[in-house]
């Protein structure tokens, strides 16, 4: 794309934005959009807070069981092999 397209749709998109945000802001049918707005964007946030807090708890389980099994193989890897090995041993 030239540099003159390239200024041209960013003056178009730069106006575009600033003519959506002159209505919310500065007039009466754009103040009650926000207003009928709000309480579900608030409750959007509120969802995504819940999500990443999931996501987290998710995050630490995951890591806590990677964990586990890493020790775990260590741990089998270390143990000496018998002559009388019958098969595979139990866990504790």
């Amino acid at each position: 794309m030239e540099d003159r397209s390239r200024v041209a749709l960013s003056v178009l998109a730069g106006a575009a934005v600033g003519g959506a945000l002159g209505y919310l802001l500065f007039t009466e049918s754009g103040r009650r959009l926000r207003a009928q707005v709000r309480p579900q964007l608030e409750g959007l946030l509120d969802d995504a807070s819940q999500l990443q807090g999931t996501v987290r708890r998710i995050r630490d389980a995951a890591g806590e069981g990677w964990r586990s099994m890493t020790g775990l193989v260590a741990d089998l890897a270390d143990e000496p092999e018998s002559a009388d090995d019958d098969g595979p041993r139990a866990v504790s």
